[in-house]
């Protein structure tokens, strides 16, 4: 890689921190960080899923299965699960909206209990835990910038708790 290519990719994540930052002045609680403060439309409700989906996991594998299997796994796995998405928003998010549901742990709570709750909250820590993400940007950091992929994995990550932190 060149310097320019080096200068576009810093400019680029110092932006993305840089946005971050921004918006971590306006939130003012848990609602306002954590749900948006309640004020998603549901076009804007579904692109946020839809790019919540597209972690480091899901860019790897689609690609594997683009490379494999041609573009038929879009067929197959992607557009399913927009579908899924769509049908969610628009026969879910008014009842949960109206429950003030605010995870799925509290869902699972009023319906099956305390101890589904835990169980749901532990579930959904070890499902959300970034280790997948990590080896990502390792290898991220390994192929495109010639980085040892330990260096990627800090680097990258460091950015990403930064940016997540802050609001991002």
């Amino acid at each position: 890689m060149d310097v320019i290519d080096y200068i576009i990719i810093v400019v680029y994540l110092a932006g993305m921190v840089g946005v971050g930052l921004w918006f971590a002045k306006k939130h003012k609680d848990f609602d306002d960080f954590f749900l948006a403060g309640r004020s998603l439309t549901t076009p804007l409700l579904i692109t946020t899923l839809i790019s919540t989906y597209y972690g480091i996991d899901v860019l790897f594998g689609d690609s594997q299965l683009g490379f494999t299997d041609g573009v038929v796994a879009w067929f197959g796995y992607a557009r399913p699960t927009y579908a899924f998405f769509l049908i969610a928003a628009f026969l879910l998010a008014q009842r949960l909206r109206e429950e003030d549901f605010k995870s799925l742990p509290d869902i699972l709570d009023k319906y099956y209990g305390k101890k589904t709750r835990y169980v749901g909250a532990v579930t959904s820590f070890i499902y959300s835990l970034p280790a997948l993400s990590l080896y990502g940007f390792g290898m991220l950091g390994d192929v495109i910038l010639g980085w040892k992929p330990i260096v990627g994995m800090l680097v990258l990550g460091g950015i990403a708790l930064v940016y997540t932190l802050t609001g991002g």
